[in-house]
């Protein structure tokens, strides 16, 4: 398998992100994820996101469990499924 350095910034950036959104809204998090990269936003929708984003942050009671709800949603197949995504060839 290869990725691309690119790739790997981008899943740095979005776990930054999403590990620090507990408060955040599902638009806001879209928002913020625009700003790493316009693809990105894609990539989560298709994800499906927006489906479960107000129950990790309603099923936590605070950060601390939100981080690690939010590494069980966002685990080893979705991270391989965003290195594949921004590592293709153009």
């Amino acid at each position: 398998l290869y990725y691309t350095d690119d790739a790997f910034l981008i899943l740095k950036a979005w776990l930054d992100l999403g590990t620090n959104s507990w408060k955040l809204s599902f638009q806001n998090v879209l928002n913020k994820a625009v700003e790493i990269k316009t693809e990105l936003r894609d990539f989560l929708i298709a994800e499906n996101l927006s489906k479960i984003w107000e129950g990790l942050q309603h099923s936590s009671k605070n950060n601390q469990q939100f981080v690690k709800q939010f590494h069980r949603w966002f685990d080893g197949l979705k991270t391989h499924r965003l290195l594949k995504y921004f590592s293709r060839r153009p």
